[in-house]
C-alpha cells in the first residue's frame, strides 16, 4: 500500500517501525510517499491521522522534468550564475539542491521559493 506523509516537512521523512525503516520521498506529483507492504505497519501509519494517509491513485502522471545540472565554475567548483526564468516551476527540493551546490550549505528550511530563486540568481 502506498502511504503518503501529509505533515508539513521539507525533504524526505524517515520513520522506523520495529526493525524496518520507511523513507518517504517526493513522487512526480510532489507528494511524500512510501510503499508499505506489512499490514501491521500500514495500520500504524494510518492510525496517525493528520500525519499519514493512504495515497490516492493518480490517473495521469505529472510530467517530470529532469533536474538541470548547472554549469560549474572551474575556479571555485560552484555553479555559475543561474537565470531566474530557468528556476520558475522548480520544486523547493530542486531549488534547495541547486542552492547547496552553489553555496556549499543547505538553505534554511523555512526559506520560500522566491527567496531561494532570489539568492540563486544574485
Amino acid at each position: 500500500m502506498l502511504i503518503e506523509c501529509i505533515a508539513k516537512v521539507s525533504g524526505t521523512v524517515e520513520t522506523a517501525i520495529s526493525n524496518d525503516v520507511y523513507v518517504f520521498r517526493h513522487d512526480a506529483h510532489g507528494r511524500l510517499v512510501c510503499d508499505v507492504d506489512r499490514e501491521e505497519h500500514q495500520a500504524a501509519f494510518l492510525s496517525l491521522t493528520g500525519v499519514y494517509r493512504a495515497a490516492e491513485a493518480v490517473s495521469d502522471p505529472a510530467p517530470s522534468a529532469p533536474l538541470e545540472t548547472p554549469a560549474v565554475s572551474e575556479e571555485t567548483g560552484a555553479p555559475a550564475e543561474v537565470l531566474a526564468d530557468t528556476l520558475e516551476g522548480k520544486t523547493w527540493d530542486e531549488l534547495a539542491a541547486l542552492y547547496e551546490a552553489k553555496f556549499d550549505r543547505k538553505p534554511h528550511s523555512k526559506a520560500s521559493l522566491a527567496t531561494l530563486i532570489e539568492r540563486l540568481t544574485a
